[in-house]
């Protein structure tokens, strides 16, 4: 359901001249991230409310989401920083 909206959202930018075709997946991809924050938002946000903690599970959803996207950050800047490692040990010998 996401990926379908994500992908029609992409399309549409394509068919009003806003990002070259070429460059749709980065597009979709955005989105179906996008989009997919915003259901988890309004998800824990229902939840929040039924359980009378508003207020604590929106502040529970930005710290996690905030927390978990600079550990992806790190732990992608790590493997790059290996694979560079990697390939310098290989044409330093």
């Amino acid at each position: 359901m996401i990926g379908k909206l994500a992908r029609k959202t992409a399309e549409k930018f394509v068919e009003n001249d806003n990002i070259f075709y070429d460059k749709i997946s980065i597009y979709q991809y955005g989105f179906f991230v996008f989009y997919s924050n915003i259901f988890f938002l309004i998800i824990t946000s229902i939840i929040g409310a039924i359980f009378s903690a508003f207020l604590q599970s929106v502040v529970f959803f930005f710290a996690f989401f905030s927390v978990m996207n600079l550990l992806v950050s790190i732990m992608l800047r790590l493997k790059q920083d290996a694979k560079y490692y990697q390939l310098y040990q290989f044409y330093a010998v």
